[in-house]
């Protein structure tokens, strides 16, 4: 392992060039896109940033739906204290609102900032993992990725989340030896922040741990150890929203009450997946015509509410209740009819895989705005080209260092989030966070191919970053 990356000034030079691009497209973007409107959840990440600084604490109910009518989306609806979704992408808002006074385009400029920071992690970690030519590579890619640079000026927890997992991913992952305590400590705290992000992630970090052990085995009591300490960092870092919410719902929700009902949505009735065309619903331009926008817009919470309520026998159930019955429905259905949910589990992968992007989206529903259809179709293409280029250039990265271990650590990583959608909805956001992993595997796919055609003998550059073949 090359312990400084940046140790070879031609390294040192490519690097800033590197990030000096990155920033440069974020921000170019961000510039032609001041004029779009917040969508959907962006909606409610502002409304709730506000609620937060004006002493309403976190809001983001079940109640909005129960105790009003009229519709499906709660930004439409007055909203009530809660825990609907995670806090940590609201308090990032509310931060920088606080300091900028309510500057969207503030919170948006500090994404730029954050997925610019998240290239150079790229490299840091690739580099550890694979060699400097690979991580060079694949930060290039990561730099000039399109959906990458479009989610930095989106209000979706994308960006955050993907920097924060990163991070945390880097300190634990990126020394030939045992990571030190701090170095474990502040990783846990990143991981519980990227949970009260995206609650998907704590599910993981067992498996995290599990594999972090295993590649320590020698060492594997002090290794235990340090994964005892991420982990009593994490609850520490976590428990504090746990405890708020036990107080708001008298019941325990450890990160959100938005799970289930995500669950519930990606299971609830067989028109949703198979028979896509009914209800009615927007689809993607040719070719990706049979792919629907919105691939769970028929089922919305006022629907699992009323189920709710003639379960439990009231009017009001609480937020508990609904989540109870989300997780009761889920199962039931699944029971029912496993045949329909191992052939919707296929839809919901294509949904989450396919070529098209959020980005796309925004244009096929007019968010960007009128757009040269030149302007546009180039974007597009070139969005869709480097995604399909990226997934396939994988596999043989895969193939080619299969010895690596952290290769085993990203297969179990894209493994994990498979399932995780493949029992809920897939959406072609829910994958983001992958592609920096996944463009790695691709980058070093690439070196090693390129390095097969050309000489048996390790270059200079292979001697000085230690790499072997088995990994770092």
């Amino acid at each position: 392992m090359n312990p400084n990356p940046l140790a070879k000034p031609p390294s040192r030079k490519a690097f800033w060039i590197i990030i000096l691009i990155a920033f440069g497209l974020r921000l170019t973007a961000l510039m032609v896109t001041t004029h779009i409107e917040p969508l959907l959840d962006e909606r409610l990440y502002l409304q709730r940033a506000e609620a937060l600084l004006n002493g309403e604490g976190f809001i983001g109910s079940y109640q909005s739906w129960v105790r009003h009518e009229g519709s499906p989306l709660m930004s439409d609806l007055p909203q009530y204290t809660g825990s609907y979704q995670p806090p940590f992408y609201t308090m990032f808002i509310a931060g920088i609102y606080a300091i900028t006074g309510h500057s969207v385009f503030a919170v948006k400029f500090a994404q730029v900032i954050l997925s610019t920071v998240t290239v150079g992690l790229v490299y840091w970690i690739a580099c550890a993992w694979f060699d400097r030519k690979s991580a060079l590579l694949a930060a290039t890619y990561c730099a000039i990725y399109p959906n990458l640079i479009a989610f930095s000026h989106l209000l979706w927890t994308e960006t955050v989340f993907t920097f924060l997992v990163m991070l945390a991913f880097g300190l634990l992952t990126t020394t030939t030896a045992i990571p030190s305590k701090k170095r474990c400590v502040i990783a846990g705290v990143l991981l519980a922040f990227a949970a009260m992000t995206r609650a998907a992630i704590l599910y993981f970090i067992p498996f995290l741990l599990i594999w972090f052990v295993l590649i320590h085995w020698t060492n594997r009591s002090r290794a235990i150890g340090r994964s005892v300490l991420t982990v009593m960092a994490l609850v520490v870092a976590l428990s504090p929203w746990t405890i708020r919410n036990y107080r708001v719902h008298d019941a325990l929700v450890l990160v959100d009450t938005n799970g289930p009902f995500n669950v519930w949505r990606g299971n609830a009735g067989k028109h949703t997946f198979l028979d896509r065309p009914h209800p009615p619903q927007f689809s993607y331009a040719p070719p990706f015509q049979s792919i629907p926008v919105m691939p769970v817009r028929a089922n919305w919470a006022p629907e699992l509410i009323e189920i709710a309520r003639k379960r439990y026998n009231t009017d009001q159930p609480t937020d508990i209740q609904i989540v109870e019955t989300a997780k009761y429905e889920s199962i039931k259905n699944i029971k029912d009819d496993p045949g329909y949910f191992i052939q919707a589990a296929m839809y919901k992968l294509i949904d989450m895989w396919n070529p098209t992007s959020f980005m796309i989206r925004h244009f096929q529903l007019g968010q960007y705005g009128p757009v040269n259809p030149a302007i546009q179709h180039t974007i597009e293409w070139s969005a869709i080209l480097t995604y399909v280029a990226a997934m396939l250039l994988a596999f043989p990265g895969v193939l080619l260092t299969l010895r690596n271990r952290h290769t085993w650590l990203i297969v179990l990583m894209v493994g994990y989030f498979c399932g995780i959608h493949a029992i809920a909805f897939g959406l072609t956001r829910f994958r983001l966070p992958l592609m920096p992993f996944i463009i790695m595997l691709a980058a070093v796919g690439v070196t090693k191919m390129f390095a097969a055609t050309e000489s048996d003998e390790p270059g200079e550059d292979e001697i000085v970053s230690g790499e072997t073949g088995d990994g770092a």
